[in-house]
């Protein structure tokens, strides 16, 4: 007779669920995951045609996200003027939560960006400066 195993949580520990709820992807499926997300998909439920909320590669070809430009973002308009999620919908986002997708929008660190033309006032290190050369 062995002994009885325990199951395996059927949860993510609550330090993980707060991690993933303040990163920029947490927060737009939290708000807005149940009509335009992985959660709206499930339950047959897309609004407006749109289900790719984490996606933000789509959302900028759909023009929602201005890169590097939260200000001319759509979808940081329309969480700022409270229209979405809609009036009535719970739960309601923060200035925290909006500070936390524009401060992604804003990241230069996220975004594939060009490296700087050789003109771009940099100094002209040589590669092997610093190296011991004896």
């Amino acid at each position: 007779m062995g002994m009885p195993t325990e199951a395996p949580p059927t949860e993510d520990p609550p330090e993980i669920d707060r991690w993933r709820s303040s990163s920029p992807q947490g927060t737009l499926e939290r708000f807005c995951g149940s009509c335009h997300g992985a959660q709206a998909i499930r339950e047959g439920n897309v609004q407006g045609g749109f289900d790719s909320v984490t996606d933000i590669d789509r959302m900028v070809t759909l023009g929602l996200v201005v890169p590097l430009s939260s200000a001319d973002s759509p979808l940081i308009q329309v969480m700022r003027n409270g229209s979405m999620p809609p009036p009535g919908v719970e739960p309601r986002v923060t200035d925290r939560d909006i500070q936390i997708v524009a401060q992604f929008i804003d990241n230069p660190l996220f975004w594939e960006l060009p490296a700087p033309a050789e003109d771009a006032g940099l100094p002209n290190v040589p590669a092997d400066a610093g190296a011991d050369g004896g």
